[in-house]
């Protein structure tokens, strides 16, 4: 099911769908995912309730490809983030990472929220730009980190900037059109 998502004031298409590091999961979804896009340009790209669910997908991305696929490095990592089968050149993208982060390309990363937390600010610009990292706050991620780390979250508690009521009935309506469509054809009806 492809989705048109709306241009709100000028944002990237990441901080639209509340995913700023422009996160592709495949056979699985995140916490507070609510769909995924389509399209030739961002193909399969989560599209999140919140940007906390989005920052706390990505946190949670960060620590598996550090602790479990062993990507050490920003380097290691961003020939997974930005590989030249999507038309991206790794090297500028950790280079972009390794410098907003202040973390060096091949310096060995850990899974602590200090690191996870500087690292995530790192992809954040080399996927939305500076845009992208006026838009979400050190609150933002924090709320992100704390809901990775297994504290609660209310949503109540989001940036007021991000309202994606809309955008959830939208899917879910369109969801619940899809599946009566289908039943009516099942049941000739």
């Amino acid at each position: 099911m492809s989705y048109d998502i709306p241009n709100k004031n000028g944002q990237t298409f990441g901080l639209r769908i509340n995913n700023p590091a422009d996160l592709r999961p495949s056979g699985f979804f995140y916490d507070g995912q609510i769909g995924l896009t389509d399209g030739s340009k961002n193909n399969g790209s989560a599209i999140f309730e919140n940007m906390i669910y989005g920052l706390r997908a990505a946190i949670m991305d960060l620590n598996i490809k550090i602790d479990k696929d062993g990507l050490n490095t920003i380097n290691k990592i961003s020939k997974v983030f930005a590989p030249t089968s999507d038309g991206n050149n790794p090297t500028e993208w950790a280079n972009n990472v390794s410098k907003e982060s202040n973390i060096g390309i091949n310096e060995i990363l850990q899974s602590d929220n200090n690191t996870i937390g500087n690292l995530l600010k790192g992809v954040i610009f080399a996927e939305q730009g500076k845009l992208g990292l006026n838009s979400i706050t050190d609150e933002d991620i924090n709320q992100a980190m704390n809901l990775y780390n297994g504290e609660n979250f209310s949503s109540s508690t989001t940036n007021n900037n991000q309202n994606n009521t809309g955008l959830f009935v939208f899917l879910a309506f369109i969801g619940i059109g899809y599946f009566t469509y289908k039943y009516a054809l099942k049941n000739n009806f």
